[in-house]
């Protein structure tokens, strides 16, 4: 249902967004505490905390149809912060060593992982929602300017063909006398108005459709 996709949109959202801001949080207090002395690993640090908090408040500000770039970007952010944990626990990276029983080290892998599940599956989510609504609005919208165009085309066609039948006969008038080349105005008006009335209902139909598609 629609309420329920986006209830758990939201708390994937909300989840993603808390995790991100943790693992900045995490990052920057680790550069305070003495990470900023080492010489490649401290600005990364400084910066992944700087682009983790970011990050965070584009998650929770970002609107549906933007949030599914968002969350993939985060998500492949988050697990690059964590292949970088790996390699340092094991290679080394930039000549820096971690140690699995060093501080924070154990809660920054389980904040890290669960962040890249759970922004993968926010970036999934958000985007088949976005490409479901969007074949919607463009079949309303090529069918709208379809039967408009239908609708003018028969319309001028009947205009055509009562000219034609009009200059070959005349028209009647008064005592029975035809006048050559004269026209009914009554069928006109009625197929300009029939014409409008149409158009303004297939733009409201549209507009009320794309309203409900941005929602």
């Amino acid at each position: 249902m629609a309420t329920d996709g986006a209830a758990a949109r939201l708390v994937l959202r909300l989840a993603g967004a808390g995790l991100t801001a943790a693992m900045a949080a995490i990052h920057l207090r680790l550069w305070a505490e003495g990470y900023r002395d080492l010489a490649t690993i401290g600005p990364l640090f400084l910066l992944n905390g700087v682009v983790g908090i970011l990050l965070a408040l584009a998650l929770l500000v970002m609107p549906v149809r933007g949030l599914g770039p968002v969350a993939a970007v985060t998500a492949l952010f988050t697990a690059g912060t964590l292949g970088a944990l790996f390699l340092s626990l094991t290679a080394g990276l930039f000549g820096f060593n971690e140690y699995i029983d060093a501080e924070l080290v154990r809660p920054t892998l389980y904040v890290e992982t669960a962040g890249v599940v759970v922004l993968t599956i926010l970036a999934v989510t958000a985007f088949t929602h976005r490409h479901r609504h969007r074949p919607r609005r463009q079949a309303l919208s090529f069918g709208s300017g379809r039967g408009c165009g239908l609708v003018r085309a028969a319309a001028r066609r009947r205009r055509e063909s009562a000219s034609d039948d009009n200059a070959a006969g005349g028209v009647a008038y008064g005592g029975g006398e035809r006048v050559p080349g004269s026209a009914t105005p009554g069928a006109a008006q009625w197929l300009q108005g029939a014409e409008s009335h149409y158009a303004v209902v297939v733009r409201m139909i549209y507009s009320r459709a794309v309203l409900k598609g941005r929602r």
